[in-house]
Parts: structure tokens; sequence; C-alpha cells
């Protein structure tokens, strides 16, 4: 783990207030990012343990 910049707290925020916004969603909202960026890096925070989804059946 690089450890959490400016950009990963800011999705992060995002997240916290709407957890099923979309990618595209949230880089436009930033607005110097895309959507592809806010992907990779949501796909890290899982393997960083920050972020774990619920799984329901």
């Amino acid at each position: 783990m690089n450890g959490i910049d400016k950009t990963d707290k800011l999705i992060l925020s995002m997240l916290m207030n709407d957890a099923e916004q979309p990618y595209t969603d949230i880089a436009k909202k930033i607005g110097y990012v895309s959507g592809g960026t806010v992907h990779v890096r949501m796909k890290n925070y899982g393997t960083w343990a920050l972020c774990r989804a619920p799984i329901s059946w």
C-alpha cells in the first residue's frame, strides 16, 4: 500500500455519502480523474481492506 492521498480521501468521502454512485459520477465530481481511475482505486481499497461490500443473496 502506498498510502492514501487526497484523491483517495475524496473518493472514500463520496462513497460514504452514496456507495452506489457510478465511477463516472464520482470522477466528474472530483474533476481531474477518469471513471477508470476511480474504478482502479476502488479495486485497491478492497485489497487494502478499506472497503468490504456485503454479499447479499
